[in-house]
């Protein structure tokens, strides 16, 4: 509800507060000063959103999105998205993996902000060597420390000092092309794709040699 209403006349005014009731001398009513103190409260909450008339307007235009932005201190602002990177998904699997990917994207997480796992490898930093290696942090009676490796000696032993760690990549495996096996397999008769102790195509019992093209893969 607005606070303030335009008379038939032209003129505006507090709802429900005539001017007459507000001049100088005009003894101030309960009622009144209960409405005067709605209005400064709704114009605090206003004021504390950080946006000014113009950013409000916008927000209202048909058809057009304004993305509000709360900081630390509780101000709002407009959020400028000029910059933002969009994941489209087509589906919500799509969006699953995209939500894993981003989880695991790699970067450098200083030992100030966390530690891996005990015992996983991981790719470590030194504040005072220039090349990182794998490595793992454990732990035993006497505390936590860094390794290179499967070494039993610590890291901080060989004055060599960890400040951040890399999760691994997964290991590279080759992928099989299946596609391509299973094209190579097919009976181009038949479409039929043998099993690999058939010596004839089982569908059409025409091509008899397609053992020879996978074969050829080998």
């Amino acid at each position: 509800m607005r606070l303030t209403e335009k008379k038939d006349s032209g003129h505006w005014c507090l709802r429900d507060v005539p001017w007459s009731d507000l001049k100088p001398g005009v003894v101030l009513t309960e009622k009144v000063w209960e409405k005067l103190y709605g209005a400064l409260w709704k114009l605090k909450d206003y004021e504390d959103t950080g946006l000014c008339p113009d950013e409000i307007g916008r927000m209202k235009t048909e058809g057009e999105k304004m993305l509000v932005m709360i900081d630390e201190n509780g101000v709002a602002d407009v959020y400028d998205d000029t910059y933002d990177i969009v994941i489209h998904c087509e589906n919500e699997e799509d969006q699953k993996d995209a939500r894993l990917a981003l989880k695991n994207v790699r970067r450098w997480v200083p030992v100030t902000e966390r530690l891996p796992k005990l015992g996983e490898y991981v790719l470590i930093s030194f504040s005072n060597f220039t090349l990182p290696c794998i490595g793992r942090y454990d732990e035993d009676e006497k505390g936590g420390a860094w390794f290179n490796g499967d070494e039993t000696e610590s890291l901080v032993s060989q004055d060599m000092y960890v400040n951040a760690w890399m999760p691994l990549p997964e290991p590279y495996r080759a992928e099989v092309e299946e596609k391509r096996l299973e094209d190579v397999m097919r009976c181009p008769y038949c479409n039929y794709i043998p099993k690999c102790n058939e010596q004839t195509c089982a569908g059409c019992k025409i091509y008899e040699d397609f053992l020879d093209d996978i074969n050829d893969l080998y």
